[in-house]
């Protein structure tokens, strides 16, 4: 059985929001708050290809990241975590989650 869930700290990437060329929509988990662009990273089981997952989700490759593991993009950036989350489901996808964004706090 797989579960639908949002992977929230498993990759961050880390961005100056004013660099962005999208709108960012944010959210505030335990007093942090992380942004959201249109953007998904999906690995993928071995045996798997890109291609059927951007046909059936509409997605566009922005790049390949590492081996079986893409930076993709969804059209409409209120449907990042719907889609993520449908992707996550899917038979030969190992997990799927936006690229998170969080500002850079000096310690």
């Amino acid at each position: 059985m797989r579960y639908m869930f949002l992977l929230v700290l498993l990759t961050v990437h880390i961005y100056a929001i004013e660099n962005f060329n999208t709108t960012v929509i944010t959210y505030k988990i335990n007093n942090i708050t992380v942004g959201i662009t249109n953007k998904i990273i999906i690995k993928l089981d071995n045996n798997q290809t890109i291609n059927k997952y951007l046909n059936d989700f509409n997605l566009t490759k922005i790049k390949q990241i590492g081996k079986n593991l893409f930076l993709v993009k969804v059209s409409d950036n209120n449907q990042t975590l719907k889609v993520s989350n449908q992707l996550t489901q899917m038979e030969g996808v190992k997990y799927a989650h936006p690229d998170f964004i969080k500002k850079i706090i000096k310690r």
